[in-house]
């Protein structure tokens, strides 16, 4: 049988213990003393940088300008989860899928908080500050000096 427990390190630093009363009371309906476990440890996301990775990706859809803004007449609008999605592949971080008519596509990976750890949202994170600068280094609607302000703007999320 399986079961998912917050657990939180000890002050020793070398032991893991139920986070709280309910996960202990989990773990002894699970578990006898003296059993063995296999566990595999991840580190949750902290709220702060989960915020500070979509604060990331807002900034830079602020500063994003399309192309056109409408195809045929019709208008287009920009889309925060596109863009975030467009921004994560472009970064690295995606999958390919075949579509109906047999070719594939890239579908960024989940950002989600239950989807990565820290580490791997560091990474993420890292490389989409790459791509901003790339964006930013081919931003013909800004002046040289706006470029140079939203490069300090975005080297401060380093």
């Amino acid at each position: 049988m399986a079961v998912e427990l917050l657990m939180r390190l000890d002050p020793s630093g070398v032991a893991l213990v139920p986070a709280t009363p309910q996960e202990e009371q989990s773990m002894l309906d699970l578990a006898q003393v003296g059993g063995l476990f296999r566990v595999k440890v991840t580190q949750d996301r902290t709220n702060k940088f989960h915020r500070k990775g979509l604060a990331l990706f807002r900034f830079l859809f602020n500063l994003w300008e399309p192309v056109v803004d409408a195809v045929d007449g019709v208008p287009i609008s920009k889309d925060f989860d596109t863009f975030r999605g467009n921004l994560t592949i472009k970064a690295g971080y995606y999958k390919q899928v075949f579509n109906l008519d047999g070719g594939f596509e890239l579908k960024p990976v989940s950002i989600n908080w239950k989807a990565m750890d820290n580490i791997q949202f560091s990474q993420v994170y890292s490389h989409v500050i790459d791509v901003g600068l790339q964006m930013l280094g081919k931003a013909d609607h800004l002046t040289p000096d706006e470029v140079d302000a939203a490069v300090a703007e975005l080297l401060r999320f380093a």
